[in-house]
């Protein structure tokens, strides 16, 4: 029972950290998007890198509920 808990507190842990990770990478991803479509020039790059910030953001903080209503095989 109690290495049950403890893997479950480990899945929980790492899950928890994954979405951290991918809040904080969304939003640098975010600004450099959004720096490098203020030149011209990076405009064609800037927008692909802000929009995928953006989604790994939106991931990152609404992702979590959903890991949790999936049934995962103990």
């Amino acid at each position: 029972m109690k290495q049950a808990t403890l893997r479950r507190v480990l899945r929980v842990g790492e899950n928890m950290m994954a979405h951290a990770a991918a809040l904080v990478i969304g939003l640098v991803l975010m600004i450099v998007g959004l720096g490098m479509g203020v030149t011209v020039l990076a405009l064609p790059i800037g927008v692909p890198v802000g929009i995928t910030g953006l989604g790994l953001f939106l991931w990152g903080g609404w992702g979590f509920g959903e890991a949790n209503r999936r049934k995962r095989p103990e």
